[in-house]
């Protein structure tokens, strides 16, 4: 009899225990335990700018494209933004043969968009070749690629023209050529209808893109990474004005924003129903000169004092508070915090303008009364308050500003492919976590932001340490060669680095498993809506 009454007990106490989880249960909000996903739903996102382009092949000096590539493409590799580490993608093994040789094994039986058949080396290679051949913008990844070449149906081999330390990270990954079209649907669409009719191999597919209003694409189901995605749709809004995205996004009418107004997002914080997701940025806002000795160029610049003038002239603190509201960080390096090499600064330039020093580089440069300048910039609002705060900034020191706030399409062309302009005020998000990606591809003769004369090195003592540094693969032998890199970046102001900007993101709360990259990327594949 007392064993029995011990087990009665025993049960008793069971059940209450059951019925306590069952009412903790109900009175909990769900989102306490691990929720399952679900399948289905459109996401609504609200995005400032138009793409230029839906190919993988013209990344590079495109804003908008990241938010769409990530989406329809995958990388070779893929890059975990956690811990920056590579992993699998369609590549499933990589080696490095010798210095100029790396293979890479693929996965098998991975299906194109659209029913353009399995990927294979045949396109992994035309891909690569073709970037290299037609010069194409994504071309600035990977200058130091030779060529790619087919070993068998599921191996590719890269040649390099000399050691390429961040060879994985900037060659493989989504960064830029390290997506992969179909070479039959390239070859049947053609190159020009290829850049508004996108095939790869990534969670979601492209439906429509009605220019200046909106970009649609919806879920790949026959996806290689079986149960992704979860969403059925994602329609992406092209609305410029930050007051009235931010709006639609509390009102309902949108799910998720990129670049909500910063003087705002305090009051946003507050609501209930959004999350911020708030990531410091490998990027940096900056402003560039034109060294390129071109009819352009504006003959004051010529003189590396008067450059310097206007970096030891601007405030970099005001900026961040006026502009940003402190979701930004200040610098004077294009390094940023998070990517190796970085150094605590201000490392030349005061964050809190140095009037007199420049008053007087002005003076020595003959410029005692200053000099009028036009200064270019984009249709991003806060880069047009920006440039107004900069050149009220200028002012002080009798720098005189015009500016010529552009489309992003002209701003673009007269930056990239034109080089008109005599001062220009943008910002740069660098995908890559390699010192390498923050330097080169901006100060090296041959590539798409370099801003010196085209036939030679602007500094060519400059020019060799950048090829130094990524010829040299032992990290700690690295990072004196960009330290003292980025110390003639400093002296020579073609670049004027200003902050490092948080990347974020307001989205409601139902929009479930998103991250924000240190990038501009928007990477939905494995979001899903909890309504």
């Amino acid at each position: 009899m007392e064993e029995r009454g011990k087990q009665s007990n025993f049960c008793s106490i069971l059940w209450i225990l059951t019925i306590g989880l069952l009412v903790t249960a109900l009175l909990v909000p769900s989102n306490a335990f691990c929720q399952k996903a679900k399948y289905g739903g459109t996401l609504r996102v609200g995005l400032s700018y138009d793409p230029i382009s839906l190919s993988c092949m013209m990344v590079g000096g495109d804003p908008g494209v990241d938010n769409f590539t990530s989406n329809l493409y995958d990388g070779i590799l893929e890059m975990n933004f956690k811990d920056s580490s590579l992993q699998q993608g369609l590549g499933t093994e990589w080696k490095q043969v010798d210095d100029l040789t790396w293979e890479v094994k693929l996965r098998k039986g991975v299906p194109f968009h659209k029913g353009y058949g399995e990927m294979t080396a045949e396109d992994v290679a035309f891909t690569m070749n073709y970037i290299l051949e037609k010069n194409m913008r994504s071309k600035f990844a990977v200058t130091a690629v030779k060529n790619a070449e087919i070993v068998d149906p599921y191996t590719v081999r890269y040649r390099l023209n000399q050691p390429f330390a961040p060879f994985t990270i900037t060659g493989l990954t989504p960064t830029a050529a390290g997506m992969v079209v179909s070479k039959k649907a390239f070859s049947e669409i053609g190159p020009e209808k290829f850049l508004r009719n996108p095939v790869g191999t990534g969670p979601f597919e492209f439906v429509r893109w009605i220019s200046g209003s909106e970009v649609e694409i919806k879920k790949f189901n026959n996806y290689y990474r079986k149960g992704f995605p979860y969403l059925d749709r994602v329609i992406f809004k092209i609305i410029p004005d930050d007051f009235i995205r931010q709006n639609m996004l509390i009102n309902g009418e949108l799910d998720l924003i990129e670049a909500p107004d910063w003087k705002n997002l305090a009051q946003i914080e507050k609501n209930p129903k959004i999350a911020i997701y708030r990531t410091p940025g490998h990027n940096w806002d900056y402003i560039a000169f034109n060294m390129t000795g071109n009819q352009h160029m504006n003959p004051a610049l010529k003189d590396k004092r008067v450059r310097q003038a206007v970096a030891y002239a601007i405030d970099r603190e005001d900026i961040i508070k006026a502009i940003y509201y402190g979701y930004a960080t200040p610098t004077d390096q294009p390094i940023a915090p998070s990517i190796t090499g970085s150094r605590p600064g201000p490392l030349k330039y005061p964050y809190k303008a140095n009037l007199e020093k420049a008053r007087q580089l002005l003076k020595e440069a003959g410029y005692p009364n200053g000099f009028e300048v036009t200064c270019i910039t984009s249709s991003k609002t806060w880069l047009r308050r920006e440039t107004e705060l900069i050149a009220a900034q200028l002012a002080r020191v009798g720098i005189r500003v015009k500016i010529d706030a552009l489309d992003m399409s002209t701003f673009d062309t007269r930056r990239v492919k034109e080089k008109r302009f005599e001062m220009l005020l943008e910002d740069i998000s660098n995908p890559s976590a390699d010192p390498d990606s923050t330097i080169y591809w901006f100060h090296h003769t041959g590539t798409a932001a370099y801003f010196g004369p085209p036939d030679k090195p602007f500094n060519p003592e400059l020019e060799a340490l950048l090829d130094k540094g990524r010829a040299v693969t032992d990290p700690k032998k690295r990072l004196p060669i960009y330290h003292s890199a980025v110390d003639k970046i400093l002296d020579d102001t073609v670049y004027i680095y200003i902050c490092h900007v948080d990347w974020i993101t307001a989205a409601h709360k139902y929009v479930k498993n998103y991250i924000q990259p240190p990038t501009s990327k928007k990477l939905f594949g494995e979001v899903w809506l909890d309504k």
